[in-house]
């Protein structure tokens, strides 16, 4: 179901279980490359803004960072390796925070 006129409210987007429309206004150029990037990965360009929005409210989330360095931890390993943890150390002290 369409709404224009308004935007939703957080309880809305609560009741919602189906797709909402929305309209997005971008620069001229800004579609180019929107249009370039869809075709590149075989989506339409909603199906590219969509999985974009997705990401970027990913990330946003409370933890989503925390918990990536996690998996990659979890991949990776907690081998210490002593070299490794000299060398970052000199690099943390050379570089001002």
């Amino acid at each position: 179901m369409r709404k224009t006129g308004r935007p939703l409210d957080r309880g809305d987007a609560l009741r919602h279980t189906g797709d909402v429309t929305i309209e997005v206004s971008l620069a001229a150029e800004f579609v180019g490359r929107v249009d370039e990037l869809a075709a590149e990965l075989g989506k339409s360009r909603s199906e590219l803004c969509r999985d974009a929005l997705a990401e970027y409210l990913e990330r946003r989330e409370t933890g989503a960072i925390t918990a990536s360095w996690d998996a990659v931890v979890a991949e990776v390993g907690r081998e210490f390796d002593p070299w490794v943890a000299e060398t970052s150390q000199r690099t943390f002290e050379r570089n001002e925070w």
